[in-house]
């Protein structure tokens, strides 16, 4: 990370297999409801996770930010929560990103993995 930021980054990788798809629903994932990533690496904390947000890039230059919390399906209690619907976005990956509203705890994600579900079809 540049010197001086004010807020760290993490960009979504090129994933090959959403390319040409609509996103009905994206989830994330907490320690507590999965474990381990499929790196074999450790699920963020909800600790953590609250103090992140997902920027989402839509085809057509439009984006979207949410508090990435927003996206948990699991409640402390083990009950399930909605997450927000989409309406079969085609998302531009790699111009999407995890922002960590608090770049002075970088050292805190560095040894972790986000772990996420997308609901989507293929693009007709």
């Amino acid at each position: 990370m540049p010197t001086g930021s004010t807020k760290g980054q993490i960009m979504f990788p090129d994933l090959p297999n959403l390319r040409n798809t609509r996103l009905w629903g994206l989830e994330v994932y907490d320690s507590l409801n999965h474990t381990p990533s499929q790196t074999q690496g450790v699920v963020m904390t909800k600790a953590l996770l609250i103090a992140t947000t997902v920027t989402l890039f839509f085809d057509g230059g439009e984006f979207i930010t949410i508090p990435t919390m927003k996206l948990s399906c699991f409640a402390p209690a083990a009950f399930y929560f909605n997450t927000p619907d989409f309406a079969g976005q085609q998302i531009i990956w790699p111009k999407c990103y995890i922002t960590l509203c608090d770049p002075t705890t970088v050292a805190n994600y560095a040894t972790k993995s986000f772990v996420f579900n997308a609901y989507y079809t293929n693009k007709i």
